[in-house]
């Protein structure tokens, strides 16, 4: 059965740079919400977590097995204690599967000498960035030598949004993505606005299995645990090979990647305005707009899905990061996806499912945004495509 305790009726909301944590939803529709991945896994009892916040993933972790124990490492003395009150005083039956530990990720890993960990959670980045350890081989090869032959490496990163090419250019998630991919067999990725969600394997591929029991679960909770298994299915694989070399000026910080970002807008629009222009519509000068003319924003992501474009990811992701500044006039979002995913299904499976469903669910899951009404149409319409 599924532990009653990963929910608190006492009210609870915490948002932070670190974590988003809500009292009545384990998925919170941000970022870690992809650490849910780790309950899929057929090997995946003992977790490591390194870079805690305040504990925004320890449910996703948690949501199935009474036997997964996890590990949680943090630098930070005063977030650890404060997660270990919050989880203490709000979700005491996860209490005794945390064990948590005050250190620096890349001593950890090279001090460590007991069991392998089956899975390991990486969430290492702060609002002053990433740590420079990540970009040596000395780190992978620290955690590859604490990891089972099977196992898994989940890393959360933070950078660029999905629409803006974040594996092109000098980025810390290219660098990720090529480190990654030289000392793992098998890579792939998850896109989530602006974080990627890598997971990597030593060897095959493990088989996903299914959880089977949701029923006690929030329906928004349950729909995403019952979708997830497409997600990863249908995850992007990357290769090495395709990222031959790397910039030394590596962007690390969220100041830079910012800049980044504003820099690389203005090529956005113009990719917008192009498949608007050639639709018959006139040029705009700011995206957002887009989102308050539903017909013009569902033709140009059509259009730029055809061409496939990177910009096709704009609209979903920019409803995804509005429902938590300004929630309100979303419903056509989920009228699109209820009236055309099964057509769009056809052609851009991936794209529908990774994408456009995902930001859909996140919507949902948002304390925020109060879209959980979305909970009986989102559920026919994954009946419908065939989802659950």
């Amino acid at each position: 059965m599924v532990n009653r305790d990963l929910y608190s009726s006492d009210n609870f909301l915490l948002h932070s740079d670190d974590s988003l944590l809500s009292n009545d939803r384990i998925f919170v529709g941000n970022q870690t919400d992809d650490f849910v991945v780790s309950s899929f896994l057929q090997n995946s009892k003992k977790v490591l977590m390194l870079g805690l916040g305040y504990g925004g993933a320890l449910r996703a972790l948690l949501i199935d097995d009474n036997e997964v124990q996890v590990t949680a490492v943090d630098i930070n003395p005063n977030s650890m204690r404060a997660t270990a009150l919050i989880m203490e005083n709000y979700f005491p039956g996860i209490s005794n599967k945390v064990n948590y530990v005050q250190s620096d990720a890349l001593q950890y890993l090279k001090e460590y000498n007991g069991q392998p960990y089956d899975v390991i959670c990486l969430d290492l980045y702060t609002r002053e960035g990433y740590p420079l350890f990540i970009l040596h081989d000395e780190f992978w090869i620290y955690l590859k030598n604490i990891l089972t032959e099977d196992g898994t490496v989940i890393f959360n990163s933070w950078g660029l949004p999905q629409q803006l090419s974040p594996l092109k250019g000098n980025t810390v998630q290219k660098s990720i993505a090529k480190f990654m991919g030289d000392h793992f067999s098998y890579l792939s990725a998850l896109p989530n606005r602006r974080n990627i969600t890598f997971i990597a394997h030593l060897q095959q591929v493990p088989v996903i299995r299914q959880i089977v029991n949701t029923e006690d679960f929030n329906a928004i909770d349950r729909l995403i645990v019952e979708f997830f298994p497409q997600r990863i299915k249908y995850a992007k694989k990357i290769k090495s090979e395709n990222f031959k070399t790397l910039e030394n000026d590596v962007i690390l910080t969220m100041d830079e990647f910012n800049d980044e970002m504003y820099k690389r807008w203005p090529h956005l629009v113009e990719k917008c305005n192009e498949a608007l222009v050639d639709l018959g519509y006139t040029q705009i000068r700011d995206i957002m707009e887009l989102l308050d003319d539903p017909i013009k924003a569902k033709k140009m992501t059509k259009l730029l899905l055809e061409r496939n474009a990177i910009e096709s990811a704009t609209i979903p992701v920019l409803v995804g990061a509005y429902s938590f500044h300004k929630p309100e006039g979303l419903d056509w979002y989920l009228y699109w996806m209820l009236e055309e995913a099964e057509e769009l299904m056809d052609t851009h499976k991936e794209w529908v499912i990774n994408t456009a469903l995902w930001q859909l669910l996140e919507v949902a899951a948002n304390p925020y945004a109060n879209y959980d009404y979305w909970a009986s149409d989102i559920e026919l319409l994954f009946n419908k495509l065939g989802l659950r």
